[in-house]
């Protein structure tokens, strides 16, 4: 009797906690590749991550706190802030004891002999942000009220397939009433994995097929050619600064190969700093097997090439089985160091339309706190035009998306007339027509995109980077349909639309959103880039090369900056586009060309690629969503951030006011303590 008045009692508080307005969360921007397989085996441990949700009023003062402080008219231009001053801002403390407490004393009879079950907290952020926490299935889907599957993407990209990482996921969970407050998400649940996105092309090697005639090159890229085209007089940076590089998947990278390319361009031999354990002793493979170490390779041996005695960091974070998204983990893990690297590169990505909103928010949230630090990330503004590509189905054959409905009332939009970017502020009107899907994270507001430029391998002038014009691949750009478009790039934006609708010529066939972050910011040459694998030379083209490029550039202009008592350059965006919009003359301006066309590894059906869509836009004079401001190089870096026209921009950013009390304790710890010890 005593039994069954503990389980009503029992019962009566589940129905409180759960019911009610304890709202179900339902499974995010599920690919139709997603394939649901079996039930979860119910003993199989399964790590889920809690986004703690941050404190909303500090993170709205952090938002304005960087407006002001990467604004170049503000008195308080690039007084970055340190890392504690950031969590102190953000944190929500009460929120995270309230999670670890119910994590940690809500129990379920799920152990295979039957015994009392609670999930282990293994891990938490410093400042509380996030949880790690592993139990059993069973344990999950008692407290989430859901089942969980196992889920296999059978969407073939690059060169392997999703279908080998099998992951578990539910059709959908709820949350007590007493803890759904205190969480901004729950991963590992609901959230499928990215669809990576191809991020380099190979094109020959010493001993393969001859390059096809639109590929050849008279100068083959590599750093002594980079030197003299971007007029980089030292590649010695500061020992005391560190740069990264992230992957994922199952890239590797080489240390024998590092070496080697080291030596064959006579370079200084220092070995990179390997997190994650993917420096592979193993020859890599050349022909799609593992270990794969193509992109791992060109990203460590230019950013370790260029900006050399950095330390030179390879972040690995693995992807699929029961990891969280990529994206979110490395950048967490970033955002939870104390001293993070000041220059980044990214040059993986995947497609708005397959990432789900809490990803791209919690991305967004912790590129906002390294910015606010002073940090910089390069990305990879996509190898495939403004239209790009995917693998429809089971195909191994990518297809460009040319005739894909890309209007505001496509369900995999979030952006709509009548929810905002986001789920945010309200739009006046939606958008119509086809062709046109943005990269993530290249349309995060806080990164550095980096579209690519061809022509001075023939010895010729920057011009975009296009594949029908032998270029392999088309420089990636547009408008996001997630995030808002920045202040900082507002009228620049504004500017580039009206002088492209000004002619039949070069005004954009409809089906972009005019009102989202707009990419790329700058551009590089991207094209055969001379890479060590397995001991030989091979060519590789693409935005995955300009941006750990451009990243190295970043760690040498903070070298000569750091030498003369200056704060790193951080947050470069508002600057990029101040200097712009005064005319500076300080960018190569790139006015030829567009990204209509997908990359030669997209085929065109019938006959050879590359695949062309009337969908796409055309390089004019000034910023353009092809190539951005255009191509800078060291001498107009370092005039950038050195020059008085940058105060005269007519643009302030959004003034932060002083309504509470964090600024004035927060400016007077980084007065006294920036860029002393504690930032190098």
């Amino acid at each position: 009797r005593e039994f069954y008045r503990e389980v009503e009692k029992m019962n009566h508080i589940e129905a409180f906690l759960y019911g009610g307005k304890a709202q179900e969360v339902l499974q995010e921007n599920r690919p139709e590749s997603f394939i649901e397989i079996k039930r979860s085996p119910q003993h199989m441990q399964h790590e889920v991550i809690f986004a703690v949700k941050p404190n909303e009023v500090g993170l709205e003062e952090l938002r304005l706190m960087v407006d002001d402080i990467s604004s170049p008219s503000s008195t308080r231009y690039q007084q970055w802030l340190t890392y504690s001053t950031v969590g102190d801002l953000v944190s929500n403390h009460e929120s995270t004891k309230n999670v670890t407490f119910w994590l940690e004393t809500t129990y379920s009879y799920c152990s295979e002999n039957n015994e009392k079950e609670v999930a282990s907290v293994d891990w938490k952020s410093t400042h509380g942000d996030y949880i790690k926490a592993s139990a059993s299935i069973c344990h999950w889907e008692k407290l989430f009220k859901t089942e969980f599957y196992e889920f296999s993407d059978r969407q073939r990209t690059f060169s392997s397939k999703i279908s080998e990482r099998p992951v578990h996921r539910a059709r959908h969970y709820s949350l007590p009433l007493h803890i759904e407050p205190h969480l901004f998400a729950v991963f590992n649940t609901v959230q499928a994995p990215p669809v990576l996105s191809q991020r380099h092309h190979l094109i020959s090697s010493e001993e393969g097929d001859p390059l096809p005639q639109q590929a050849a090159s008279k100068s083959p890229v590599t750093v002594q050619f980079l030197n003299q085209l971007y007029d980089l007089t030292s590649n010695k940076a500061s020992s005391a600064l560190s740069q990264s590089v992230f992957e994922t998947a199952s890239e590797y990278f080489s240390p024998s190969d590092l070496k080697l390319f080291q030596q064959t361009y006579k370079l200084r031999e220092l070995p990179a700093v390997s997190i994650g354990d993917q420096a592979t002793s193993s020859p890599c493979s050349t022909s799609g097997g593992s270990p794969s170490c193509f992109e791992g390779n060109l990203d460590i041996q230019y950013i370790s090439g260029l900006a050399q005695l950095a330390s030179s960091i390879y972040w690995y974070v693995p992807s699929g089985k029961g990891y969280t998204d990529p994206f979110v983990a490395w950048i967490t893990a970033v955002a939870n160091t104390q001293q993070p690297p000041q220059s980044n590169a990214i040059s993986w990505s995947s497609l708005e339309m397959y990432m789900t909103a809490s990803v791209m928010t919690a991305f967004n949230t912790q590129a906002l706190k390294l910015a606010a630090m002073g940090v910089t990330i390069a990305v990879a503004s996509g190898d495939d035009g403004a239209p790009n590509s995917y693998y429809p189905g089971n195909s191994n054959t990518a297809q460009c998306m040319c005739s894909l409905d890309s209007s505001s009332s496509n369900k995999k939009n979030y952006w709509t007339s009548s929810t905002g970017p986001g789920g945010g502020a309200v739009t006046k009107s939606g958008w119509s027509g086809q062709g046109y899907f943005p990269y993530f994270p290249a349309s995060c507001p806080y990164v550095t995109a980096v579209g690519a430029t061809m022509g001075p391998e023939y010895g010729n002038p920057e011009v975009a980077c296009q594949s029908q014009q032998g270029g392999v691949i088309s420089s990636g750009g547009g408008f996001s349909t997630f995030f808002a478009q920045p202040a900082w790039q507002q009228p620049t934006v504004a500017a580039y639309l009206r002088a492209a609708n000004a002619s039949a010529l070069t005004t954009p066939a409809a089906g972009f959103n005019p009102r989202g972050r707009a990419y790329p910011d700058l551009a590089l040459i991207g094209v055969n880039y001379q890479v060590m694998v397995a001991g030989k030379l091979v060519g590789m083209y693409g935005t995955s090369a300009s941006a750990p490029v451009f990243a190295a550039f970043i760690t040498l202009l903070n070298t000569a900056r750091r030498a003369a008592g200056q704060p790193a350059v951080g947050f470069i965006n508002p600057s990029l586009y101040s200097a712009g919009r005064n005319r500076s003359g300080l960018f190569t301006d790139v006015t030829s060309g567009s990204n209509k066309c997908c990359s030669t590894g997209v085929p065109a059906s019938p006959g050879p690629g590359p695949v062309c869509c009337s969908s796409g836009f055309t390089a004019l004079p000034g910023w353009d969503p092809v190539t951005g401001w255009g191509s800078l190089g060291m001498s107009q870096l370092s005039k950038l951030f050195n020059s008085s026209s940058l105060a005269a921009d007519s643009y302030s950013g959004a003034a932060w006011q002083h309504s509470s009390t964090h600024w004035a304790f927060s400016l007077t710890a980084v007065l006294c303590i920036f860029w002393l010890s504690t930032c190098f």
